[in-house]
C-alpha cells in the first residue's frame, strides 16, 4: 500500500514551489487543488517539484492539466522543476498524455507533457 502524498510549499517573491511526494492519487485531489489555487492566486510563477513519488493516477494528471489551463487564463505559468519521476512518465504514457504536441488548449511548450515527451523538462 502506498503512503498518501505529501505537499510542501515554498514562496520567494513572486515565485512559488510546490513539493510533491508519495502517492499522488485521487485521495490527494482536493488538498492539492486547494494548494494549487491558493498559490496561483499569490504567485506569478509556480514550479512543481516531484521527489520520491511512488504512485500517480489519472486524477492527478487531469488536475495538473486543469491547473495549467487555469494559470494560462490568469497569465501565469506552471512548470516542472527537476526531472520527471519515472512513475509519472509511465502514467502519462499509459494514459496517452505524453505527446510531441500539446492538446487543443495548449499547443506549445507551456504544456508540461510535451516537455516530458521530448525530455526537455526544466532542470532547476
Amino acid at each position: 500500500m502506498s503512503k498518501a502524498g505529501d505537499i510542501t510549499v515554498e514562496a520567494r517573491g513572486g515565485a512559488c514551489t510546490i513539493g510533491l511526494a508519495g502517492a499522488l492519487t485521487i485521495e490527494m485531489r482536493t488538498p492539492l487543488r486547494e494548494v494549487l489555487l491558493k498559490e496561483l492566486a499569490g504567485c506569478e510563477t509556480l514550479r512543481l517539484r516531484m521527489k520520491d513519488v511512488t504512485k500517480v493516477d489519472l486524477a492527478f494528471i487531469e488536475l495538473l492539466c486543469s491547473a495549467t489551463l487555469t494559470a494560462l487564463g490568469m497569465q501565469k505559468a506552471i512548470s516542472m522543476q527537476g526531472p520527471m519521476p519515472e512513475v509519472l512518465a509511465e502514467a502519462l504514457a499509459r494514459a496517452g498524455y505524453a505527446r510531441p504536441r500539446g492538446c487543443k488548449n495548449i499547443c506549445d511548450a507551456r504544456c508540461m507533457w510535451v516537455r516530458a515527451a521530448d525530455g526537455s523538462e526544466e532542470k532547476t
